[in-house]
């Protein structure tokens, strides 16, 4: 709802003002860790990113997207894919290219067989603009009931 609300101030603002409003679209990996990496393998989705610049350096930002990380055999049992959907809203500071972000919102883990969970995720950023894409790596932490669910992931997105 966070970064709902952050996307529509700025594209309120972007078109009251000269600034732009940015969208970058692409592909995500990611690698569990902790708990997560017992029972799941390597993640693949995508995320969609809003930026809007508020000063020279300074950016508010929305983010969201999928992942599904694939299912491990642990003790001759297949585990089931497991998906998440991060919803972020942050600030990124900018300098010659360097991104420093943190993102703080609300992350949806659905385990299978009806089984989902969410809470408050924690999500600092760092990356490099190329112009118009954009690599970055980030360390999401999402705390559910009785532990955190975590993992790091590099995405890279095309800017609108």
């Amino acid at each position: 709802m966070l970064a709902a609300f952050i996307l529509i101030l700025a594209f309120s603002i972007s078109n009251a003002q000269d600034k732009g409003l940015q969208i970058g679209v692409g592909p995500a990996l990611s690698i569990p860790t902790g708990v997560l990496q017992i029972g799941q393998g390597l993640g693949i989705g995508a995320e969609i990113t809003a930026a809007f610049p508020i000063s020279e350096s300074l950016n508010i930002f929305g983010q969201t997207g999928y992942h599904s990380f694939s299912g491990k055999t642990t003790f001759g049992t297949k585990n089931p894919a497991v998906s998440f959907i991060p919803v972020i809203a942050g600030l990124r500071y900018g300098l010659k290219g360097l991104i420093l972000g943190l993102g703080v919102g609300y992350g949806m883990y659905n385990f299978g067989e009806g089984d989902k969970e969410s809470g408050f995720t924690f999500r600092p950023q760092m990356g490099y603009d190329l112009g118009k894409i954009e690599i970055l790596g980030s360390y999401n932490s999402t705390s559910l009931s009785g532990a955190n669910a975590t993992n790091f992931a590099i995405s890279a997105a095309y800017k609108f």
